[in-house]
């Protein structure tokens, strides 16, 4: 590594500083780097990494690998004295080996590193590069390089477009899984193509009969199918992960397992049937109506429109009152 520019982020007081994670990464993108280190100095002359530093360092982690930036080291400096996080196991990156970067390899990997884990990763497909590193290192390909940790890959991260895949789902000690692997592998099976599959909704993509909006529907989904729509199964996958790779690496930072979140979000295309619409499109539905000899929606449409009836279409109130009754905050999404 060559150093390329010294710059200040922020100056504080006695207590604390704040950085900000858009301005340093802005920076370290400017200047066309791939890597960074931090440092800061306690003004105590105490060289132990405070909450703060913990979480900055977290932080720029997580928000510097989505543009292949690297966090070298975080220094904490003192008059004659230095802490580096780095050497004393608190960075930590694994370097993954694959005969082929793709995007979707890149995108899948980070979510379960760095989302679900809070591990940085990075990639290469140099050979050198890999035996020389000496970190944490698996290797996500066809066959083993050595004794290294090995993940057989399935071709779906590799594949163009879309396509059929065939899917068998097994039962990985009470959880559900598919992309069965050898006996090679650390895993038995390729939790990186099964969870870009479940995460980019994959088979949405694929010839399927829709509903009347033309949208999928969930009764036709591999999860629904298999009954493990309700299962975070991406986040269990991750954790059999990661006991496997304390196994393997017992000097890797053990990070709890965040229990995930039910979030409930909500698509809604036409949130009226009748109210709230211009006169011409009130216009346009009625002589449709009477076109098709439809009297009973015109008749629907007169008692919404005169106040006398719901829009058979405006179920936000109940929607409402189910979700306080379950203590969830649900994200709507108006489609136009």
């Amino acid at each position: 590594n060559r150093l390329l520019e010294k710059k200040c982020l922020s100056k504080g007081g006695i207590n604390q500083t704040v950085v900000d994670i858009r301005l340093a990464l802005k920076t370290v993108i400017e200047l066309g780097a791939t890597a960074m280190i931090l440092a800061n100095n306690h003004p105590s002359g105490n060289l132990t990494p405070s909450p703060q530093d913990k979480e900055i360092t977290k932080k720029l982690i997580r928000a510097a690998s989505t543009f292949d930036i690297l966090i070298l080291d975080h220094l904490i400096v003192s008059e004659k004295r230095y802490f580096s996080f780095k050497d004393e196991n608190l960075i930590w990156m694994i370097l993954v080996y694959s005969h082929k970067i793709t995007p979707r390899l890149t995108y899948i990997f980070r979510q379960i590193f760095i989302r679900v884990l809070e591990l940085p990763v990075d990639f290469t497909s140099a050979i050198e590069k890999f035996v020389s590193h000496s970190g944490p290192k698996l290797s996500y390909t066809h066959q083993p390089l050595g004794n290294e940790f090995f993940i057989a890959s399935h071709d779906l991260l590799f594949q163009k477009g879309i396509q059929e895949v065939p899917i068998e789902v097994s039962n990985w000690s009470n959880i559900p899984a598919f992309f069965k692997l050898g006996k090679s592998s650390q895993l038995p099976y390729d939790i990186f193509a099964a969870s870009f599959f479940l995460m980019t909704r994959y088979e949405e993509f694929l010839p399927q009969v829709k509903n009347d909006l033309g949208a999928f529907v969930a009764y036709q989904s591999l999860a629904s199918k298999n009954n493990f729509l309700e299962m975070p199964v991406v986040d269990l996958w991750a954790v059999r992960l990661k006991e496997k790779l304390h196994g393997f690496f017992p000097e890797l930072p053990h990070v709890s397992w965040k229990k995930p979140k039910f979030q409930p979000i909500i698509s809604v295309v036409n949130p009226y049937k009748y109210e709230k619409k211009s006169l011409l499109l009130k216009l346009s539905a009625t002589l449709s109506a009477l076109w098709q000899l439809d009297f009973f929606s015109i008749i629907k449409q007169s008692f919404v429109l005169l106040g006398l009836q719901k829009d058979p279409y405006n179920n936000f109130e109940e929607l409402e009152t189910l979700f306080k009754k379950t203590g969830n905050q649900p994200l709507y999404f108006f489609l136009f």
